[in-house]
Formats: C-alpha cells, sequence, structure tokens
C-alpha cells in the first residue's frame, strides 16, 4: 500500500516505511503492518520481522485526524494494536532504525524484540509540545525504561542519541549508519542458525512473564524449561 512496501525475503517480512519528510504512519498503515505480521506468523514459514524506512528519518509520528472521542479511541486503539503484535507476535521483530524516532515512531522502535540504530539517530517524545499527555507512551515506557529517564524524555520532550538509547535499554545497539544494514542481516543470519522452536519458546515465554512478579515467573518456568529439555532428548 501507500508508504507501506511489505516483502518477503526467505523466513523474513520486510516492512519498509517511504512516506513524505517524516516517514509518519497513517491509520491505514498502521492496520496494513499489524494484519501483515499476524498473516506471517499464521504461514508456518516466517520467523523474523524486519522494520525499516528509507530516507534520512526513521518515523517521525503518525497521522492525528481524530476530532471525535469514538475517532480518537479508535486511533489510540491502532497504536496499542501494533505495539502490542510486535510485542506478542510469535516472530522475533526487529527495527532497523535508520535516523530520528519520535512519537509513534519511537514507540514500534521499543515494542521490537531488537533495535539496531544508527550512531546519528535521536529518540524522542514531541507530545508534550502540543499540551498532552501521552499516556500510551507511558504505558509502555514506565516499564521498559528507568523510571527517571522515562519521566525525564516524556516531561521534556527532549531527545536522546543512539548511545544514550542502547544504554538505557531503548535499543539494542547503536552502529556507524554505513554499517547499519549489514548488521541487521548478521542479526537475523545468527538468528536463523538457531533451533526454531527454541527461540519462539524465549519470544513466548518473555511475553508470557512480562506482567507476572519475580516469583510467579520462576514457578511457571518450571514446566517449559522440562518439556524443552524433553524435546532435546528426543533428537
Amino acid at each position: 500500500m501507500e508508504g507501506l512496501e511489505i516483502e518477503r525475503h526467505g523466513p523474513t517480512l520486510v516492512a519498509t516505511v517511504e512516506r513524505g519528510d517524516q516517514n509518519s504512519f497513517s491509520g491505514e498503515m498502521i492496520d496494513a503492518l499489524a494484519d501483515a505480521i499476524d498473516g506471517a506468523a499464521a504461514d508456518g514459514a516466517s520467523r523474523f520481522v524486519r522494520l525499516r524506512a528509507r530516507g534520512p528519518v526513521f518515523c517521525l509520528g503518525r497521522d492525528r485526524q481524530g476530532t471525535t472521542p469514538e475517532e480518537l479511541r479508535a486511533e489510540a486503539g491502532r497504536i496499542v494494536r501494533i505495539n502490542e503484535t510486535l510485542r506478542t507476535t510469535p516472530l522475533v521483530t526487529i527495527a532497523e532504525v535508520r535516523g530520528d524516532a519520535a512519537g509513534f515512531g519511537c514507540g514500534i522502535v521499543a515494542a521490537c524484540d531488537v533495535a539496531v540504530a544508527s550512531e546519528t539517530a535521536r529518540f524522542w517524545f514531541p507530545e508534550i509540545s502540543m499540551g498532552l499527555a501521552p499516556t500510551v507512551v507511558i504505558s509502555w515506557a514506565s516499564k521498559l525504561l528507568p523510571a527517571k529517564r522515562a519521566f525525564d524524555m516524556v516531561v521534556t520532550g527532549q531527545p536522546i542519541d543512539a548511545a544514550t538509547a542502547a544504554t538505557v535499554g531503548l535499543v539494542t545497539e547503536a552502529v556507524p549508519g554505513d554499517r547499519l544494514a549489514a548488521r541487521v542481516d548478521e542479526r537475523i543470519a545468527s538468528m536463523e542458525a538457531l533451533d526454531p522452536a527454541a527461540v519462539r519458546e524465549i519470544k513466548r515465554f518473555f511475553v508470557h512473564v512480562r506482567t507476572m512478579d519475580a516469583p510467579s515467573a520462576a514457578r511457571a518456568s518450571i514446566e517449559p524449561l522440562v518439556l524443552g529439555s524433553l524435546r532435546l532428548r528426543r533428537t
């Protein structure tokens, strides 16, 4: 569809954003990306999602067109759906971040399992400059990022650089721009060489325990470990 190119490269679903000078997402693009990921997860052959963009920025936000409570709820629901899809799909999701990511763009980077950013990329939440409390952002940033860093980013709207983003866990690593695509290729190749069932179980269990306290998560880990060990003995 316009602004979003979906391709299959072997076991990888590749989604490439190219829309205007900000690579902002329309509501239709958000739905199309979520639908494509759901479809790939169900096809039995896909293992990875690679999210990238063309142009000097990754994504600086989304279209804001809602004016009624119903329209605004639908827009927020779309954001929640794509964030949850990226986090909970059995596929490993990888963001290839060439250039700045702000607002919605920063959120989809954070929702991916792996995020590799160019060293010049910056990350920020601009909503405070509009007089808006970004509660969807806070719902995940308060869990993913250190509390004081999350509060500072949301309340000031000031950007952090890629090195800082890697330090606080917003991205996995920052690399020189001319190494970005190759580094993502390397990461996908290294995971592709691993046991698919084990990788899928790792993703599944991260999702399963994310809302548990530590003792509950420890108890929940026993049965999957037993089943995985038995599977290894049979191979």
